[in-house]
């Protein structure tokens, strides 16, 4: 069952440290940085290893020659005194020269052993998170060694600190050329299939990228990730790209797209490079009008303040927001200020959209709509019947 990032965060830090944890979804829906939210939350360094880059070697290590001991001492001594009886008439130093040669092709032993990689020391010494990413992308070889990892906790005798904790990351779905990981392996792991929300997205990226973002994906949710098939060598929205883009946005004055044709030639081209055609298209446009924008939050909690930016006259913008009013009233209990302020939204409304809203807002939450109902009954049937008189004209 897939669950939400919260849940995944949950179980992700709550689990027992010997108890490795395998992350399924789609890429760049967040696996990684949630990875690296748990180390800070657990106070614990995140190892990144990219399995699909590494041979067997990179990862248990590549073998070197040393020394060991071989000859006891004290039975070398008893071995000498020994030797010296039985030869004798010949003297002290002869039988000791005679020892020492003997002991000479004895002593030169060494043997072959790996010398562990620095992660894999790091984590056998101290707490850390070791995040095997990429997993099914791995030749058989990497993910061998990485089963004794994930097994037994140790590499070739190395042993995982007790309270180091190993994390997989695999890409899932149709679009990836990847292997199916041995069930012998996967039955190892504790899986945790991710499939985060609009939601779990929004609330990461409030306080992290650029409000005309948030707010564009807030608006259009459909832009934030592309869920069909994937055509070759086309470009794609996807959470981790929307992340990009903020990147490559940082000194940029979205507010001017509007009013610069160099800017919006340029937010134009970056998004595309990185979200595809499609988004670039719908962002850019929303963008044009960002300061007339007014939000879901905006009507709800802030009316007064935007009703004069409301533009009345443009029907696709209303039923826009109709119908993602609609939508957070299906998911939320409006609070008696909201109430009022959607029943005088509605009111700016024509006959006809008054009772689209309607309509949809009883399906959405009749709670919600028996609170609207009662403030705007009488406004409510003299539009139905303006609307029943139209449409019979």
């Amino acid at each position: 069952m897939s669950c939400g990032f919260k849940t995944f965060i949950s179980l992700g830090k709550g689990l027992p440290s010997n108890i490795s944890r395998i992350i399924e979804g789609d890429h760049g829906i967040g696996k990684s940085q949630g990875v690296h939210q748990i180390g800070e939350m657990l106070d614990l360094p995140v190892m990144d290893i990219r399995l699909a880059l590494m041979t067997d070697g990179d990862f248990i290590g590549i073998p070197e020659i040393v020394d060991i001991p071989f000859v006891d001492e004290e039975k070398e001594k008893a071995y000498q005194d020994d030797l010296k009886n039985t030869l004798k008439g010949l003297s002290d130093g002869a039988a000791t020269e005679i020892a020492k040669s003997v002991r000479a092709k004895w002593d030169r032993k060494s043997k072959m052993r790996f010398a562990p990689p620095e992660f894999l020391i790091e984590a056998c010494l101290y707490p850390r998170i070791v995040f095997l990413d990429e997993f099914n992308r791995a030749t058989n070889e990497v993910k061998q060694a990485a089963f004794q990892l994930v097994l037994d906790r140790n590499v070739n005798g190395h042993y995982l600190h007790p309270e180091s904790i190993v994390f997989a990351a695999i890409n899932t779905g149709a679009q990836y050329h990847v292997d199916a990981l041995d069930p012998a392996l996967y039955d190892r792991f504790a899986v945790i299939k991710l499939e985060p929300t609009i939601e779990d997205w929004l609330d990461w990226a409030r306080p992290k990228l650029h409000p005309a973002i948030v707010d564009f994906i807030n608006q259009f949710p459909d832009h934030l990730e592309h869920r069909d098939e994937i055509e070759p060598y086309k470009v794609y929205p996807s959470r981790r790209s929307w992340e990009r883009f903020d990147e490559s946005m940082q000194g940029t004055d979205l507010t001017h797209v509007s009013s610069d044709d160099d800017v919006h030639e340029y937010v134009f081209s970056v998004a595309a490079s990185l979200v595809g055609t499609e988004a670039s298209i719908a962002f850019t446009n929303f963008v044009k009008t960002l300061k007339k924008n007014v939000t879901v939050d905006d009507i709800l909690n802030e009316f007064e303040d935007v009703k004069e930016r409301i533009d009345t006259t443009n029907y696709d913008t209303l039923n826009g927001l109709i119908e993602r009013l609609c939508i957070h009233c299906k998911e939320n209990l409006w609070s008696e200020t909201q109430i009022e302020n959607f029943a005088k939204f509605q009111a700016l409304l024509d006959p006809e959209l008054v009772i689209t809203a309607w309509r949809k807002l009883v399906d959405a939450n009749p709670e919600n709509a028996k609170k609207v109902h009662s403030i705007n009954k009488m406004f409510i049937l003299e539009c139905l019947g303006d609307f029943t008189q139209n449409d019979a004209n």
